[in-house]
């Protein structure tokens, strides 16, 4: 084939393509039933809430069956305490660390994996334990190999390449790989200074007070404290930017340089390219479902128990002077249940728990009054 004839059959073949009409893709919400959340709000716009069908009496009430809500389930357990009932908008606990199915494969609804936890996260460990994952082998603590993902690493397609991570390194110059190093540094430094820990409660001393150096970088953000340490290259803004989002909702100047230092130090560090890294730096475990391979082993035994109930949604939660009143919205009967309990445990995101407890306290307005401004509101 000539190249003149060539151009013209390729050039006649765009041009046939253009007139296609575009495939149509469907698409939608997965994993939450929009129906109920409507029918909530409705309800709720009515400023009056129909009168419970029954009344059902527990020790305590767990208010939503997320990963926070099945924790408080399992510590329940452990502790001998079985009279208590866990209320769940969905028809399946979890929240965001669910599991589904596309075309019979088991895929991750949200939360797809779970970092390898260090010495401070003792719960987490046992539980890691008490579900097979982990053991000791010969006086050393193993983890099942089957669910255990040696450093996955992402890509990021920048300046027309793909490369490995997410810190933009190709074609970058001298002095931005200065500044990674001097952030690398400034994390070290700083982790040394003071405890960054997970679960966070493990950083307080024992006055339940966080040292000086974290308060100072708990009251600015981010950006502020980048400025400060003349950290201005546009290529770590943008990676520190991305962290985060990707962490915390919101950007380098909403978030406090405390945060900021915590999503690196907490962990393994931040390391410049080219640095050597601990090689347990991004070990996690994890499931073709996701964290929804976790969630369904700590419900299973709430639903054996009866101690699980979904399809309710959380109307109210009133404190008075012999315990508190639960009012749940019962989707499978289309009528209000009201709970009495000694105690409630609210696991429900704050922007829910600052609409569904009566007179909150003052730190869930604050919370609730900060997260207005949130990005995805």
């Amino acid at each position: 084939m000539q190249r003149r004839h060539f151009l013209a059959t390729a050039a006649a073949s765009v041009l046939a393509g253009c007139h296609e009409v575009p495939r149509t893709l469907e698409g939608g919400f997965t994993g939450i039933d929009m129906a109920r959340g409507h029918a909530l709000r409705d309800l709720l716009a009515t400023g009056t809430l129909p009168a419970p069908a029954v009344v059902r009496r527990a020790q305590i009430v767990i208010a939503g069956g997320g990963v926070a809500g099945l924790a408080a389930a399992r510590s329940l357990r452990l502790a001998g305490v079985d009279d208590f009932a866990l209320l769940e908008l969905e028809d399946e606990a979890g929240g965001n660390s669910r599991g589904g199915q596309v075309n019979g494969i088991a895929c991750p609804l949200g939360a797809h994996y779970l970092p390898v936890p260090g010495d401070d996260a003792r719960e987490v460990q046992d539980l890691l334990e008490e579900l097979g994952l982990r053991q000791r082998v010969a006086g050393r603590w193993q983890y099942d190999e089957r669910h255990l993902c040696h450093s996955p690493q992402e890509r990021l397609f920048f300046e027309g390449e793909w490369q490995e991570g997410l810190l933009p390194v190709q074609g970058v110059g001298v002095a931005t790989l200065a500044q990674y190093r001097r952030f690398a540094e400034r994390v070290q430094a700083l982790g040394q200074a003071a405890r960054f820990t997970m679960p966070m409660l493990k950083s307080v001393d024992s006055k339940r007070s966080i040292a000086p150096v974290q308060k100072a970088l708990d009251a600015i953000t981010v950006d502020e404290w980048l400025a400060r340490e003349n950290l201005d290259d546009p290529h770590l803004r943008w990676y520190l930017d991305y962290c985060c989002r990707d962490d915390y909702g919101a950007g380098t100047a909403r978030v406090s340089a405390w945060a900021g230092i915590h999503y690196f130090a907490s962990r393994h560090g931040f390391h410049a390219p080219g640095d050597a890294a601990p090689e347990e730096r991004e070990g996690v475990l994890t499931w073709p479902e996701g964290n929804g391979w976790l969630t369904r082993r700590l419900a299973a035994p709430l639903q054996d128990g009866g101690q699980l109930r979904t399809a309710c949604s959380v109307l109210r939660i009133a404190e008075g002077r012999h315990g508190v009143e639960v009012d749940a919205y019962n989707h499978a009967t289309d009528s209000v249940e009201r709970w009495q309990a000694q105690r409630c445990i609210v696991a429900l995101p704050v922007m829910v728990a600052a609409r569904v407890v009566q007179q909150p306290p003052a730190f869930l307005r604050a919370a609730a009054r900060r997260l207005q401004w949130a990005p995805w509101l």
